[in-house]
């Protein structure tokens, strides 16, 4: 699933945090959450990732994120995959950072722009907390 099923009003959200998406994504993403509820053992990843390099030639400025580039993020799902006991929902993602700083990490010139610069609704921070899946492989 994604970081995006929540609302981004304040971010750092919990597994046990209630949703309340405010993008098409989101919404989405959400519906697909309740339907695997639905099934015994199964397990919702949250997560949100980039594309390498970032794929936007700018990036609001005041938005936060627990995102990474693909191959990390990939990486730490798969670690998250070998735990023999998941819980129904789990946050796997980085730490909290502003998703401007990512982004200049492969993009050092990026145009920074503001939410307000952009037609749709974006979440402004929708960081997740993610200290329960570092508390299973530490």
């Amino acid at each position: 699933s994604t970081d995006y099923v929540f609302d981004g009003k304040r971010g750092m959200y919990k597994e046990g945090d209630r949703p309340n998406p405010q993008t098409f994504v989101g919404i989405t993403k959400y519906l697909a959450e309740q339907e695997v509820g639905q099934i015994s053992n199964a397990t919702i990843i949250r997560t949100s990732f980039k594309e390498i390099p970032y794929k936007h030639d700018q990036v609001p400025g005041e938005m936060y994120s627990s995102a990474d580039y693909v191959p990390i993020v990939a990486y730490l799902i798969a670690r998250a995959i070998r735990f023999l006991k998941l819980p129904p929902i789990l946050h796997v993602a980085t730490e909290r950072k502003w998703l401007v700083d990512l982004a200049r990490k492969t993009k050092p010139n990026i145009k920074v722009i503001s939410l307000r610069d952009i037609d749709m609704p974006i979440p402004r921070d929708c960081s997740l907390d993610i200290s329960l899946f570092k508390s299973l492989y530490v």
